[in-house]
């Protein structure tokens, strides 16, 4: 069993789990509860939010290297006695002292399928210099940045898709609906400048840590968020990308 289907087994029963995964002074940041510290407040909030569960049976990814961890799932919500799923994901960094321990870990879904808006989500990551991201996740990267339509569009295969937060029932599936989506986000006068915060790559799956600090001309509030980028086996394309955050884009 891999250390994320471990993670999302051990919420189902926090107590007793999640002491065995986590670091006692791990530092954990959530969509709605914030910044907490300490193993003893994810085990106290989990055992409050009754509500909320993480769904194990529909796991996207499930990625583990030497220093960090991430899966992508749904979160599922009940309201009104209805429930509700966003697509989730779950990254953590693991302790450089206790390996086997998580010493940071971060969610990342929209509030938007659950409240029908989005929620503003401030940077919690500290940028990172990193050499530059390998094959077709680096060339969509600095696409994105530039602004450059024609550009990124080209580097999805032709059934490739373009997954955002809110799910889906939204995505953007082959070239002509791939060409729409990013006319609109780069209808601010440019591209969209994202800072990196941490970059976990293995075999063809790609996840970056971010802040989006600018959208064209216009400065944002710097938004936390995370994206996934599945290339092909050549590496010379990308299948899908899917994007975890509650960015709100500036009004033209």
């Amino acid at each position: 069993m891999s250390k994320n289907q471990e993670l999302l087994l051990a919420m189902e029963n926090p107590k007793k789990d999640l002491q065995e995964l986590l670091s006692d002074n791990v530092t954990v940041f959530h969509p709605e509860w914030g910044k907490l510290t300490g193993v003893d407040s994810i085990i106290s909030r989990l055992k409050q939010d009754l509500e909320t569960t993480y769904d194990k049976t529909c796991v996207i990814s499930d990625v583990e290297t030497k220093t960090s961890i991430f899966v992508e799932t749904s979160i599922i919500k009940t309201q009104r006695s209805q429930s509700i799923a966003a697509p989730c994901a779950i990254v953590g960094q693991l302790s450089a002292s206790e390996p086997k321990l998580i010493e940071r870990l971060a969610f990342y879904y929209s509030m938007f399928p659950f409240s029908g808006r989005s929620r503003l989500r401030h940077s919690f990551l500290s940028p990172v210099s990193c050499d530059t991201i390998p094959g077709v996740t680096g060339v969509y990267q600095d696409c994105l940045a530039r602004g450059d339509k024609d550009g990124i569009v080209a580097t999805f295969a032709e059934n490739g898709y373009f997954r955002p937060p809110s799910g889906n029932h939204y995505q953007y599936s082959g070239k002509e609906k791939l060409k729409e989506n990013f006319a609109s986000f780069f209808a601010h006068g440019g591209g969209i400048t994202l800072e990196k915060c941490h970059v976990i790559q293995q075999n063809e799956l790609c996840g970056i840590e971010f802040n989006v600090t600018q959208v064209g001309s216009k400065p944002v509030p710097h938004q936390a968020g995370f994206g996934i980028y599945e290339s092909n086996k050549a590496g010379d394309q990308l299948v899908g990308v899917r994007i975890y955050d509650d960015f709100i884009f500036p009004e033209t």
